[in-house]
Formats: C-alpha cells, structure tokens, sequence
C-alpha cells in the first residue's frame, strides 16, 4: 500500500510544480524560477518539502512552502505548520504556505483557512 500511497502522492505534487504558479498569480505572487521538491537540513535532519519556491509580491522575496497530501488530518497539517516556521525562521522571509490535495473534508478545509494556508483542490491543477 506504501507504494500506491507514494505514487499518487508524487503525480500529485508533480501537477501542482507545473499549475500552481498561475493559482498563486490570483493571490498577487509571481514565482520566480521553478517550483520543486526539496530537502532542507533543519538542525542535523534533512526535513523534505513537497513545494519550495520563491515568489515575489509588492516588491517582497516570498518564500513558497507547500504540503501535498491525498486526504490531510489536522496533525498533518500542524506538522506542515511546524516545519513551515522553522524553515521560515532559518532563511529569514517571509512564507506563503499552500496545501495540495485531492479531497478536503469540510473541517480541514476551514482549518486551512482560519491559520492561513491555501488550500488548492486537485481539480484546479488541471
């Protein structure tokens, strides 16, 4: 099953590298270069990111995080906002943080919302 789950979880983030810069246009950010995946050594672990890139808006380097996740629980995405603080603390800009997904149950969809995270439906990278 692991493998299944990693297949979609990757088709998933590789839609979202190519569609989300024109989603993240309509919040007033133009990336810059790409977005990819990558990982991040937070003290002596490397931490990876399913979405990392830079944007700017008003003039501002913003840093671009994202989670991608078939269906997210609400420990997934403290966990994303965890790893989103200590990323943002150690390269000093500010973070535009995005969660991808094909399915957002009500309640997670308004968590999203109420600690300012994008949610971004699968449907929408088409």
């Amino acid at each position: 099953m692991e493998g299944l789950s990693d297949t979609v979880g990757y088709t998933l983030e590789n839609r979202a590298y190519k569609a989300l810069p024109s989603i993240l246009a309509e919040h007033g950010l133009k990336v810059e270069g790409r977005l990819l995946r990558k990982y991040i050594k937070i003290g002596k672990k490397d931490r990876r990111v399913n979405v990392y890139g830079l944007a700017r808006r008003n003039g501002e380097k913003i840093l671009i995080l994202g989670e991608a996740k078939v269906r997210p629980s609400k420990k997934e995405i403290s966990r994303f906002e965890k790893l989103c603080k200590a990323i943002a603390e150690q390269e000093k800009k500010p973070v535009f943080k995005i969660f991808v997904a094909h399915d957002f149950p009500p309640s997670i969809e308004e968590e999203l919302k109420k600690r300012e995270i994008l949610p971004v439906w699968s449907y929408e990278l088409e």
